[in-house]
């Protein structure tokens, strides 16, 4: 697992301390340019690698409460993590 990231909260619930590290590097060097972006507009836009095999997907929920609501969380995975390959 590489990071969960909840949009309608604008941060991350789990992201690893490498991605955190990279995330923050590419703020400072970027400088004014990055005082609009959000974290995960950083990782997305600016880090150059997630993982070696990374994998990032986005799931939905829709519902009714008092009208329709809905809900997004990003995941990240390194497909590789754990594998032979990442020996």
């Amino acid at each position: 697992m590489l990071f969960h990231y909840y949009p309608e909260a604008g941060e991350f619930s789990y992201i690893k301390p490498d991605l955190r590290k990279k995330i923050d590097e590419k703020r400072q060097s970027l400088g004014e340019d990055a005082e609009d972006l959000e974290d995960f507009d950083i990782l997305t836009e600016h880090v150059e690698s997630l993982g070696k095999v990374p994998l990032v997907f986005a799931l939905t929920t829709h519902g009714m409460a008092m009208g329709p609501v809905s809900s997004t969380v990003y995941v990240g995975l390194d497909l590789a993590a754990g594998s032979k390959a990442d020996s």
